[in-house]
């Protein structure tokens, strides 16, 4: 046997993995605002966090907002980017400032594994 065969028969032999969760971080202003997601889209009220916020604190902040999280579709057609929880809680004067403004964190969660992807909301490609 090959070794993609080997590799495909250890794959199937794994037990299922847990499902994936995700929130969503936004730094904005010297403070930090989790949202808790659905499907694609932030939902609900932010926490809302000073930068200089205890990690523990912010751990079990961003915790909570994972364990929030619902994968079913959302139907979003309705929705305008004004509605955004995080844009609304900033306080920015406009959608378009506070995407040129703060940076962004994708956390998501299967099982013990955290992955965090960041970087400025808007950039030179967008």
């Amino acid at each position: 046997m090959g070794l993609l065969g080997k590799l495909k028969g250890a794959i199937l032999d794994q037990p299922p993995q847990p499902a994936k969760q995700s929130a969503r971080l936004y730094e904005y202003g010297s403070r930090y605002f989790i949202c808790s997601v659905r499907w694609i889209a932030e939902i609900g009220t932010p926490s809302v966090l000073p930068c200089d916020v205890d990690s523990e604190e912010l751990g079990v902040s961003i915790l909570r907002h994972l364990s929030e999280f619902d994968p079913s579709e959302l139907d979003l057609r309705d929705r305008k980017k004004s509605d955004w929880p995080a844009f609304q809680a900033s306080g920015a004067k406009s959608v378009k400032q506070f995407e040129a403004d703060a940076w962004y964190c994708d956390l998501s969660k299967r099982g013990t594994c955290f992955e965090v992807w960041a970087g400025p909301c808007m950039t030179l490609n967008q």
